[in-house]
């Protein structure tokens, strides 16, 4: 029998029951998440598309079960925000790297993490960027080596402006960055 293609993100008894029925006729999901993640892994288009047809309303919120239902509808909409989002991160990148005393992460997201390397501190920097409307996210908390780090969003390029332009005045003008 193979393993689960879900071992260790799904409940025991759920592997349980992979183990006992587990023989292609047993799909087992748990979340959205982990819907995604077996369709792109397991299940063909329609076997899918009888999971769709006989998931009740109640076993998945109801922003997750309007996502699925326009998905077809909007899928090109999507690839072509998908595009947009990869140039305005690409550009954004390269405007986050010429602020001095920001450490610039490549990143395939919607967001960066960056290192402030001046002797910033990050909440105090994400607080000062909130009085203006602008929000970042102090990571420093979860990453315990002693250093200071922050996550900045990708949004519209207007958006993007504005916050490099604050960086700038708060924390300095070239910066240390690493191949995109």
């Amino acid at each position: 029998m193979r393993p689960h293609p879900m071992k260790g993100f799904i409940s025991e008894l759920a592997e349980r029951l992979y183990d006992r029925y587990g023989d292609g006729t047993l799909c087992t999901t748990k979340g959205i998440g982990a819907f995604w993640a077996l369709q792109a892994d397991a299940l063909d288009k329609e076997r899918l598309d009888r999971i769709k047809k006989a998931v009740s309303i109640w076993n998945i919120n109801s922003m997750a079960e309007f996502f699925m239902q326009i998905l077809d509808k909007y899928k090109k909409d999507y690839e072509e925000a998908l595009v947009e989002l990869r140039k305005e991160r690409e550009r954004f990148y390269r405007k986050l790297c010429q602020i001095e005393g920001l450490k610039v992460y490549p990143s395939s997201a919607n967001y960066f993490m960056c290192e402030l390397v001046n002797g910033r501190k990050s909440e105090e920097l994400a607080a000062e960027l909130l009085e203006e409307q602008i929000l970042i996210k102090d990571l420093t908390g979860k990453i315990a080596n002693g250093r200071q780090y922050v996550r900045i969003a990708v949004r519209s390029r207007r958006e993007n402006e504005q916050l490099a332009e604050a960086l700038k005045i708060k924390i300095g003008i070239a910066a240390e960055c690493e191949k995109y």
